[in-house]
């Protein structure tokens, strides 16, 4: 796991990645690249919930942004990025199986915090459908893709 001071944006933390996003595979002028190098330009700490999920949706500075997402979602489980409640916590979910082989620390927080996102889910009858419909194949993804090497005492 990356420690870093909030005020860094993810341009200066990693300055060769951003460029290749801004000129990369979906080219210049693409609304999602757009949004995706304007978030790599505010400070971390600054960074609001549905920028987070953006970048974690497509794979970007997974190193600090995870990080950042368990945080937020340690405060509240049920917190929306952009489109409903927990979509932040899927973005974590449909992070690249290879992100946790190194990061088993990281992967066992979500893990547990999965199980309080489902209890607090379960206290919210109006919702519990909809957060069921939306989110359970997301987390069986996660489970599923737990590698041999990631255990939940946080051991490779």
């Amino acid at each position: 796991m990356v420690d870093v001071d909030g005020s860094f944006t993810l341009a200066a933390l990693e300055p060769s990645e951003w460029p290749r996003v801004r000129w990369g595979q979906l080219g210049y002028g693409d609304p999602l690249v757009e949004r995706s190098y304007a978030a790599s330009k505010i400070p971390l700490k600054e960074l609001e919930n549905r920028a987070i999920r953006l970048l974690i949706g497509q794979q970007c500075s997974l190193p600090y942004l995870v990080p950042l997402a368990i945080e937020r979602l340690e405060v509240d489980p049920l917190l929306g990025g952009t489109h409903y409640e927990g979509d932040l916590f899927c973005a974590v979910w449909r992070v690249d199986p290879g992100f946790w082989v190194s990061e088993a620390s990281l992967w066992k927080r979500v893990r547990t915090l999965s199980d309080e996102f489902w209890r607090q889910s379960k206290l919210r009858p109006d919702a519990v459908e909809f957060l069921e419909d939306r989110h359970k194949e997301d987390y069986a993804a996660f489970l599923a893709n737990q590698r041999p090497s990631v255990n939940l005492d946080g051991a490779q």
